[in-house]
Parts: C-alpha cells; structure tokens; sequence
C-alpha cells in the first residue's frame, strides 16, 4: 500500500458498510447501486438520512476511488464502488444540467417540512444545487478505473456529457451575468453549509449572539428562528416561480466557497475534456476556470477588511461584502494564482481566528455568532469543525500552495502552510479515531457532535489527508 494515505482502506471500508446499510432500509440491492448515505441513526437500524446528497456522494466516491490508487487488496473493488456511486449521482443530473442538492432513491421520509412547503406536494428532490465536487470524482474514478478495474474509458465516455451539461447549467443559470462570471446562489443550502452566519441576514428575527457566552435561552429561540426563517425562504422561492431568474429576484448574493470550488473543479474537466479528446471543451473550461479565478481575486477581496489585513467577503446582490467570515472565506487557498500578499492574510487570519485545539471551525472564533458547542443544535455550520472543508482546504488548498515554485523565495509562508496542514490533519485523525466518523466535531474538545447521526460519511475523509508521521 502506498504511504500517502495508509489508512484510505480503513475510510473507504467505513463507507461500504454505510452505504450497505441505506440500501437494505431503501430495498435497494447493495451492490447494485452502492450509493452512499451520509450516515445511518444511533437508533438501532433506523437511517437517519434516506436520500443522495450530491457533495456527500461525490467525496464517497472520491475517497473509495482514492483507496483503489493506494494499491490495497482487492483494489478494483473500490475503484468499481466510484464508477457505480457516481452512475448513481449523475442519474439525478436533468436534460438542461440541473442536479439536485438531495433526491430520495427509495421511500422519501414519512414527514419532510421543506419537500411539502418549499418544494411541493409529491417532490422527491431538491429546487437547488450543490457545490460541483462532480468532476474532482470523477477525474479520480477514471484514474483508478484505469489503473485498478475495467472499462475506464467506458465510464467517462457515459459520464462525461452528463458533467458537460451540468457545469454548462452552472455557468448559464448562476453566473452574474455574460462578463461577470463569479457564480451567485439563491439558497443559502446551495452551499452546502446550511446556517453558516453569512447567511444570517435574510434571517431578520434572530436574536444577536454575543459569541460562547449567549445565554442558552437566546440560542434555543433562534433554533426555530432559523429553522421557521429557512422555511420561509423556500416558499418565497417556490411562489416565485420555477426558474433562476425569477429565484434571483428573491435572493442573490456570490458565496467565497462556492465559487473557489467551481474553479477548482473546471480544471478537472478541463483534464477530463482532454481526456475524451475534446480540444474545444478543454479550451473552454481551462478558459472559464482562468475568469473565474481571477475574478475571485478581483471582486472578492477586500484590502480594507479585517482592520486592515484583508480578506475574501462574500458579496450581497448589489456587490458590497458581507462582513461575516466562515470558513468559506479560507477557500481562496485552493488558487493556483493567489497572490502572495493575500496568501499571507488568509494564514494569518487562520492564525487569530481559527486557531482552535481540533481545527478547523467552520465559523471565525472572533465572531458573535461562533457557537463550537452546537448549542443551536440541529442548525449546521455555526462553529462545528466539518472534514469536508477541512479536507478541502488542506489537501486542494495548503499543499497546493506548498507545492507552487513561484512562492519558493517565501520559506516563511511555505513553512506556515506545511504547520496548518499537518496540524489540521493529525487533529482530523484524531478526532475520527477517538469519536468515530461523526457528522460534525467540537473545534475545542474534539468530541463528536449530532448524536443521533454515526458513521457519517464524509468524515472519513480524515484518513485522506497527508499527516505529519505518515
């Protein structure tokens, strides 16, 4: 087995018992499908989660596709579990591209608030997206498809028109406009991090937090205020209509994390497009991913911001910047053409404010709204440490700054990025060995948070990050 990641089989087998698991409950054959449920309850057989949730199922399949390249036993295995996970997620992807944030396979549940508020009577998916970890998986499945398995040009033949029809969606649907390519969301659940604070301003009853020290009574009114706020959203979006530009009109704004992720994956496509022969299709993603970037860069910073040091905002839909920094503004890390002096911000903001015991938290520590030990529990992405960001972060964003050989005349920045990612990662272990793959983890503690919910997919993904040791 390779070192990279020696204990990738350890994840990867995690994820087969998880996804074995939602299949009986769904009457689905196992290994037919092997799709992947974020996770089954602490309840006996109960599956918390009945659905496919796109980015959860494209980091599944990225992680068994991982495991088949480390050479393990029974290596092709793993690399057939990503092509038949992905068949699975790109079967969910429309005739214009639209691929649903969550869809249920088998039964939906017996009571889903949003599915009957939000999306309609009789909805079995979502009126919303993802962030596109699409092609990241897929790049990597065909990788171990072709080294660990068979028909490896079989499966990108049938997949790669799918992936060209949804990061065309995502560029025709969700761009600002025809210059302006920064991608806009109309949900704050497009980003996955469902209540992060950024998001906090389209909840106008919340009542303000003064950070650890808001009293509990505070944090279990805004339980409801969120939850019934979110609600809200959704019906405001289904009354609206049935298409983005009517959706624009009721909400808009271009999150940090959601457009760093775009980019970083339009260059896989640009690889996968070179892939299949597709000259055309490479140029014009390797072009889309280069406008992207640089307007990131542009649009997205701030010198002024944070007291003068600067940093990446998220912009409202009128432009201006939303104050409020989450993990989503560590994204730029994953730039290939990060300008030094913004790279050094972003380590140094990671250093007062995310400087916690079990890093990453998913909310800046100096923010009022940071909350690490989920006392607004059930409301997600407010102070939790998260592996898929961490993850992301580290190993697309941190090593990936390492390894630039324009930054080799600044050791210092080089030295600071290898220290956040070694320490991210062998936090990340940590906490997965001593508390089991839990949905979210307490930045201090390290412990496992959302009980009811074990073996919570993603979070494997801490086996997949180059620790210090290895």
């Amino acid at each position: 087995m390779s070192e990279r990641y020696p204990f990738a089989q350890k994840g990867a087998d995690n994820l087969r018992l998880n996804r074995e698991c939602l299949a009986r409950a769904e009457g689905i054959n196992a290994p037919e499908t092997d799709h992947n449920p974020p996770s089954k309850s602490s309840h006996g057989d109960k599956i918390h989660y009945t659905a496919t949730y796109d980015w959860d199922e494209a980091a599944a399949n990225y992680m068994s596709a991982t495991t088949a390249l480390q050479n393990v036993p029974n290596a092709e295995y793993y690399a057939d579990a990503a092509r038949r996970g992905l068949r699975v997620l790109t079967d969910g992807i429309d005739d214009e591209g639209f691929l649903p944030n969550y869809r249920y396979i088998g039964k939906p549940r017996k009571f889903d608030p949003e599915m009957l508020l939000a999306f309609g009577r009789g909805a079995t998916q979502s009126n919303y997206t993802q962030p596109p970890l699409l092609a990241l998986a897929t790049l990597q499945t065909y990788r171990a498809l072709k080294e660990h398995g068979k028909g490896a040009e079989r499966f990108l033949n049938d997949t790669y028109p799918s992936l060209v029809r949804h990061y065309n969606y995502l560029d025709r649907e969700l761009s600002n406009s025809e210059t302006d390519k920064l991608q806009g969301i109309y949900h704050p659940h497009m980003t996955g991090r469902d209540s992060d604070p950024t998001f906090d301003h389209i909840k106008p009853l919340r009542i303000p937090r003064i950070g650890v020290r808001t009293p509990k009574q505070i944090d279990k009114a805004n339980i409801a205020i969120d939850y019934g706020s979110i609600l809200w959203h959704g019906i405001k979006l289904r009354r609206a209509g049935s298409d983005t530009k009517a959706w624009r009109e009721v909400y808009w704004m271009n999150d940090v994390m959601m457009n760093c992720i775009t980019q970083d994956n339009l260059n896989d496509m640009t690889t996968l497009a070179i892939e299949q022969g597709k000259a055309k299709d490479a140029e014009k993603f390797s072009e889309r991913a280069k406008i992207l970037g640089e307007q990131i860069i542009k649009k997205m910073w701030f010198s002024e911001a944070r007291n003068g040091n600067g940093a990446f905002l998220g912009l409202n839909k009128n432009g201006r910047p939303i104050n409020e920094v989450s993990i989503s503004n560590l994204f730029p890390l994953t730039l290939h053409n990060l300008p030094e002096g913004h790279l050094e911000s972003i380590l140094t903001m990671m250093d007062t404010s995310f400087n916690t015991p079990y890093p990453l938290p998913s909310v800046a520590t100096d923010s009022p709204n940071y909350d690490p030990y989920n006392v607004e529990s059930w409301r997600l992405w407010r102070g939790s440490k998260w592996m898929i960001t961490d993850w992301y972060i580290t190993e697309r964003g941190l090593w990936r700054q390492i390894e630039r050989d324009d930054l080799s005349h600044r050791p210092d920045l080089i030295e600071r990025c290898t220290d956040w990612a070694y320490r991210i990662a062998d936090k990340s272990f940590e906490v997965v060995e001593r508390h089991t793959p839990r949905e979210h983890y307490n930045p201090i503690t390290g412990e496992g948070q959302r009980k009811a919910v074990v073996n919570f997919g993603w979070s494997n993904l801490a086996y997949f990050m180059r620790r210090k040791n290895d």
